[in-house]
C-alpha cells in the first residue's frame, strides 16, 4: 500500500518526466535523465560525500548522497538502486565517518551531514 502510495506522489509530482537515473560501474558515478544534463565523477575525482536530508518524507524522497557539495554535485536519493551499492563503496574511503550518516537516517529536517572529505581539501 505504501509504495502504491509513493508512486502516485512521484507521477503527479510536477517533474516526474526529469526523473534522473544513477549508475556506477565501480569507477564513475553517472546521472542521466530524460530532461537532465548527463553528469559524472570518478571515484579519484570525489572531494567530499555527505548525506542530505529533508522534511519531506515519507512520501517524497528525504535522505541523498551529496557528493561534492558544490557546482558540479551528484545528489542521489536513498530509493536509487545506486545507493547501497555506494554505500558499500564508500566504506572503503580511508576515514569515512558513519556516525553522521547514522545521524541522517533518522532525522526529519533539511540538515547536511558530513562523512568524509578528501585529506588535501579546505574545510
Amino acid at each position: 500500500m505504501f509504495a502504491k502510495l509513493q508512486n502516485w506522489f512521484i507521477k503527479k509530482s510536477r517533474n516526474h518526466l526529469q526523473r534522473i537515473r544513477f549508475s556506477f560501474d565501480g569507477h564513475t558515478i553517472t546521472a542521466d535523465g530524460p530532461l537532465a544534463h548527463r553528469t559524472s565523477v570518478r571515484i579519484e575525482d570525489i572531494r567530499e560525500i555527505g548525506v542530505e536530508t529533508s522534511d519531506g518524507g515519507p512520501f517524497v524522497e528525504d535522505v541523498f548522497w551529496l557528493i561534492n557539495r558544490d557546482t558540479d554535485a551528484l545528489r542521489i536519493p536513498q530509493e536509487s538502486p545506486v545507493f547501497k551499492t555506494l554505500m558499500d563503496a564508500f566504506s572503503s574511503f580511508d576515514g569515512f565517518d558513519w556516525q553522521p550518516f547514522t545521524e541522517a537516517m533518522s532525522c526529519t529536517d533539511r540538515r547536511y551531514f558530513l562523512c568524509w572529505r578528501r585529506l588535501n581539501e579546505l574545510a
